[in-house]
């Protein structure tokens, strides 16, 4: 993609990318996060895209580039989140990659949507 409003967006599957991002989730204050799964025709169950918001940057991680995700879960596990319908969200990243939030999670759904 090339277009104006994808200049908006770091695509995130190369370790230089990664680094990057986990310097940004760092020095970020809270992050919005949603993820991308692939589970209804599949027998396993994995997340196949994260996007993530923070400081006015977008972000799209491929879990499925073979990077290694490691710092990157770590950095986001101590960071605030911000999810709207996240408990799948959280059950996919939890099954696929092992993470688990040890900071408050805002979920924008909990009116029931």
């Amino acid at each position: 993609m090339n277009t104006p409003e994808s200049e908006n967006y770091v695509y995130v599957r190369e370790r230089a990318a990664m680094e990057t991002l986990i310097e940004r989730i760092g020095a970020a204050e809270r992050v919005a996060l949603d993820t991308e799964a692939d589970s209804l025709h599949n027998y396993f169950e994995k997340v196949c895209l994260i996007q993530l918001s923070l400081g006015g940057e977008h972000y799209l991680v491929d879990p499925l580039a073979g990077l290694e995700l490691s710092g990157f879960l770590e950095a986001l596990a101590i960071k605030p989140l911000i999810l709207h319908g996240g408990d799948y969200d959280l059950r996919m990243m939890r099954a696929s990659m092992g993470f688990r939030p040890r900071r408050e999670v805002f979920d924008l759904s909990s009116d029931g949507d």
